[in-house]
Formats: C-alpha cells, sequence, structure tokens
C-alpha cells in the first residue's frame, strides 16, 4: 500500500513526516490494474491545500516492501548498490547506497531530480518480487491548472519530480518537487551538500490542488533480468518520436560526408576527435589520436556502414578512408612485449599514453581499450563481407591472437583486467567494469568463426 509524506519548505529537519501532520488533504483511489509489468496498479492521488496561503514543499509517495536483500534500480544513476560494499575514499565519489550511517559518497537512501535518471522509475528487485514506482517526471501548468505532462500534453513548464529510494526503511518513491540529497552531485569530482528548501520545492497556491498518476509495480520476478522489461516498458510509455527533419539516408550522408571531408587526416590515417572552424572558414584540428573510443575504429567503422549506405563516389571515398584507419590499427598497432595493441598514435609513435593517462593509477594497456578495439575490427570484417565479398583473413588472425593473450590474463573468478602490463600482457588491476568488452569480442568472434569453444573463459 503507498503512502504520503512531505518535507515543507520551512521544515528545520531534513525528515519526511505524514501528509496528515499537514494542513494539506489527499485522496488515494486505486482505478486499475493488477500490479503486473503490462498492467500496474494505477493510482489516482489527488492533493489539496485548504488553506489561505500558498503551500512549499515536497511531496513523497511511498511503497514500502519487506526487504530481504534488495537491489536497486533508479535508471541511469543507481544500480542494485552503486557497489555500496566496496571501499569508500576513492578519487570518483559515485554515489553508493549503504545501510547505516552516511559517509559520502555512501548513503542508506537517496533522492534525485527526474531528469537525472534516463527513465521515469524507481525500483527494486527483493527476493523473487519487483516492486516499483513511476509517474510523470514533470508538471505543467495550463491557465490556473497544474497538471502531470504526458507525451502529447503542452502547457507551460512548472515543476520537476523526483525520484527515491532507501536500504534503510525498505522503500521506492516518487516526488512532486525534488532534492538532490543527502549530496547534488554535479559530477564525481564536484559534490555539493543537501541544498536548502527552495527552487526545488512544489508550490500549491492557496485552496489550490493537484491531481496525477503513480503506476505501482508489483510483480514476481526469477531473474532481475526482468527489470529490463520493466524499463522497457516505461520507456515506451513515455516515448515521444522525433520530428522527421530528413530521411535516414540524407541524414547518413550529411554528417557522414562532413566527416570524411572534414575530420579526416590523411597523412595520419585517423579522423581527428575534434574539428574547429576559425572566423576565416578554415579548419583546425584537435587529435586526441586513440585506436578506439573518441575516434579510431569507433569512427571508422560507422563510416564504413555509412559507405555501404551512401554509395557513389562519395560511398567509395568514405570506405577507402575507414579501411586506411583500419588497417594500419591492424598491421602496426601490435606491443612486441605484451602482444596487445597500443591505444595510441601520435605522429607515427605508439603507446598507451593517451589523453586520458595522466588520471589513471597504474600505467599499461587498458582492457577497455582493447576490448572494444577488437569487437570493433569484427564488426568491420562481417560488414565488409557482407557488403563488399571482402573477407581480411589478416583482421581476423590478429582479433584471435590478442583475444588468446587476453584469455592468459583472465583471473580465477573469471574477471578480466582493467589494466595489462606493457611489457608481458599479464593483468594488473581488475576492479572495473569497461573491461567486459573483452568477453564481447570473444563472444563476436566465436559467432563469426566457431573458434572460440576451447576458451576456458
Amino acid at each position: 500500500m503507498i503512502r504520503l509524506a512531505v518535507r515543507e519548505k520551512n521544515e528545520q529537519t531534513g525528515s519526511y513526516r505524514p501528509l496528515q501532520e499537514t494542513g494539506l488533504k489527499a485522496e488515494i483511489q486505486k482505478i486499475s490494474g493488477s500490479g503486473d509489468i503490462k498492467e500496474p496498479f494505477v493510482w489516482e492521488i489527488s492533493v489539496e491545500n485548504p488553506s489561505g496561503q500558498t503551500w512549499e514543499g515536497v511531496l513523497r509517495v511511498e511503497l514500502p516492501f519487506d526487504k530481504e536483500a534488495p537491489e536497486f534500480f533508479l535508471p541511469g544513476f543507481l544500480y542494485g548498490t552503486n557497489r555500496g560494499d566496496a571501499p569508500l575514499r576513492v578519487d570518483n565519489e559515485y554515489p553508493r547506497l549503504r545501510e547505516g550511517e552516511m559517509d559520502r559518497p555512501a548513503s542508506p537512501w537517496w533522492m534525485v531530480r527526474g531528469d537525472r535518471l534516463s527513465h521515469p522509475l524507481a525500483c527494486v528487485k527483493d527476493g523473487n518480487r519487483i516492486y516499483g514506482l513511476s509517474a510523470s517526471p514533470y508538471y505543467l501548468k495550463n491557465g490556473e491548472t497544474i497538471e502531470a505532462w504526458t507525451p502529447g500534453k503542452t502547457g507551460e513548464f512548472y515543476q520537476y519530480a523526483g525520484f527515491y529510494c532507501s536500504l534503510e526503511d525498505g522503500a521506492v518513491g516518487y516526488t512532486l518537487g525534488y532534492e538532490n540529497a543527502p549530496w547534488l552531485y554535479i559530477q564525481s569530482h564536484t559534490v555539493r551538500e543537501r541544498e536548502a528548501m527552495g527552487e526545488n520545492c512544489f508550490r500549491l497556491p492557496a485552496k489550490g490542488s493537484v491531481r496525477f498518476q503513480v503506476l505501482e509495480y508489483c510483480c514476481e520476478a526469477a531473474h532481475t533480468a526482468q527489470v529490463g522489461r520493466l524499463v522497457e516498458e516505461i520507456y515506451w510509455k513515455y516515448h515521444q518520436a522525433p520530428r522527421e527533419a530528413a530521411s535516414m539516408k540524407e541524414t547518413v550522408q550529411d554528417i557522414a560526408g562532413a566527416v570524411s571531408t572534414d575530420a579526416w587526416l590523411e597523412e595520419d590515417c585517423a579522423y581527428s576527435g575534434f574539428v574547429f572552424e576559425h572566423p576565416d572558414g578554415s579548419l583546425w584540428y584537435r587529435k586526441l589520436p586513440s585506436v578506439t573510443w573518441t575516434n579510431g575504429v569507433t569512427v571508422a567503422v560507422p563510416m564504413l556502414l555509412a559507405a555501404f549506405r551512401t554509395g557513389g563516389d562519395q560511398g567509395c571515398e568514405m570506405r577507402r578512408q575507414a579501411l586506411a584507419c583500419i588497417e594500419k590499427i591492424v598491421s602496426e598497432s601490435e606491443a612486441p612485449g605484451s602482444g596487445l595493441p597500443w591505444a595510441v598514435c601520435d605522429n607515427g609513435n605508439w603507446s598507451n599514453r593517451g589523453w586520458w593517462f595522466d588520471g589513471m593509477h597504474t600505467p599499461g594497456h587498458s582492457g577497455y581499450l582493447v576490448g572494444q578495439l577488437l569487437y570493433y575490427v569484427l564488426e568491420a570484417w562481417e560488414a565488409e563481407k557482407k557488403y563488399a565479398g571482402q573477407e581480411h583473413p589478416e583482421w581476423l588472425t590478429f582479433v584471435g591472437r590478442v583475444l588468446e593473450r587476453l584469455e592468459d590474463s583472465c583471473n580465477t573468478d573469471g574477471e578480466f583486467p582493467y589494466i595489462l602490463s606493457e611489457t608481458t600482457g599479464a593483468g594488473l588491476e581488475y576492479d572495473a567494469m569497461g573491461s567486459c568488452w573483452i568477453l564481447a569480442a570473444m563472444a563476436y568472434f566465436d559467432r563469426l568463426t566457431g573458434n572460440g569453444s576451447g576458451w576456458k573463459c
């Protein structure tokens, strides 16, 4: 059963108290649904301010549950506990969820403004059930009427909504108004204290009211992957198709044509990371050389696919450039000591000293970049075979050889390294997620060749 709590603007503490203790009046009615992902319970909530003064504060709709081993999901912000069980003395203070006293960046509860999430949803998988709340991410005003935004509805923007989760209390929630609490994250190196109530408040005018709907999900879930089904359902509920300004082919031709004309560096067989235009129309470049991630194959492979879609002389030139970039990386990047590809080629010099180098704790090959490079080379190989009838066997040989080296670095927990030694290829650091690209490349290689069945990983 959902419940309502509020924090008023003039509250001296940061705690929420039952709505019944304020001057507000509320009606809550369940109007339909079974709680399933396809048919959630639909709650219609009406909140009235009967006083003669404007009410300001944050109103929270809470869905409590009997917690066992909760895995929370605020999409784009919090997954599980965001590794709340891991050590907290870190350079990047990403939000963590941990029961007990607040110890930044960990807290037993979190509140965020709705647009900090990728989807308007706060949910949790606990035991074999999913509990969740979803509602409009912001509110509009039409004349004197305050109403929740839904796709297609227009009006003057009024206020954001927010979302909430608590490991401490066992609850997920939705808010009218919002807080970024207990801390406000600008980014992982810029964290601010909880702000005083002000612009974040929802305002109900004297004698005014607001009516809105909240979707409650309460259903069986044998596996955490079912949360993905719920997120997808929320996506389609709020999705608005983009306005069509040009056909897909025209769009690809315009963007890819600009990259081919203005970002290709012939002497480097590479694409510039940034292209700037002087007032006189001339161009200058920030190379940010990399075999992948910021340029390299992450540009070359989409350009190769665009070439096949575009065709003609323009497509031929795009393909020539893309193949030149890929061929250079495949034929030159392999480090003699480690057997792994270097991450950067700067004016002909291969190394791992990319623009990100001084932000790392340990020098070496990046499992993230190496795995991603291999994956994109395989995608290019598949496209060349499908659309041009070219197989490039040396590309598969390169990928297979590097994957064999990477397999040796897999530890007994089945993890691939974040950082690998430049001299031996041995794993140095494992505590990261980016090296999942290695597993993706292994699966892709096995699908294309059938030669991965003997891998131990």
